[in-house]
């Protein structure tokens, strides 16, 4: 029976025969990709190409006292309650979030032209939509929303149009001159 050597890190080990070699490895303390030698090989060669079919079933196993401190690949997220949970660093990426502002914006500015506070809610709403417009120019990786900003933006000056339409229909039919 041959007597074979092995390598573990930076350590020559050895000779052990052919049965505590696979031994060895069944165990862990010898991977398939460490290198083995014996008297008939011309150079150290993996565990797994020497062996071959014989390692067929054996997984690469850290060895004995090693812990693995890597972060396993994530998979598919599991249905909970027939919903799937979003996946975190595999699929689609997360979108960012909109921008407060141009919401903000936005409705300040509906409220203008419905709820006929012009002229004040219009100005609240054009700043927030210049300002959500600004902010998302700048870094449009962490907000998105600039339809909305200016969708804000348009409420926000036809709001201020309509006060300026009421004020000239005012003073044309005499509406202002009782004060």
């Amino acid at each position: 029976m041959s007597e074979w050597f092995y390598a573990t890190g930076d350590q020559q080990q050895g000779p052990v025969s052919e049965d505590g070699l696979l031994g060895l490895i069944q165990s862990g303390q010898v991977r398939p990709d460490d290198l083995v030698w014996n008297e008939g090989m011309t150079d150290w060669a993996p565990a797994s190409e020497v062996f071959g079919d014989r390692l067929l079933g054996v997984a690469q196993q850290a060895p004995v006292g090693y812990v693995d401190m890597s972060v396993p690949e994530p998979g598919p997220a599991a249905p909970l309650g027939g919903v799937a949970a979003p996946t975190f660093g595999a699929g689609q990426p997360l979108e960012p979030p909109l921008n407060g502002m141009a919401v903000a914006s936005l409705v300040v500015g509906i409220l203008g032209i419905v709820g006929c506070a012009c002229f004040p809610v219009g100005i609240v709403a054009i700043v927030l939509g210049h300002i959500a417009i600004h902010q998302i120019n700048q870094a449009p990786d962490t907000y998105r929303g600039k339809g909305l900003a200016i969708g804000g933006l348009i409420m926000g000056y036809a709001s201020l149009a309509l006060f300026v339409l009421w004020i000239i229909l005012s003073v044309a039919s005499g509406g202002l001159s009782s004060y």
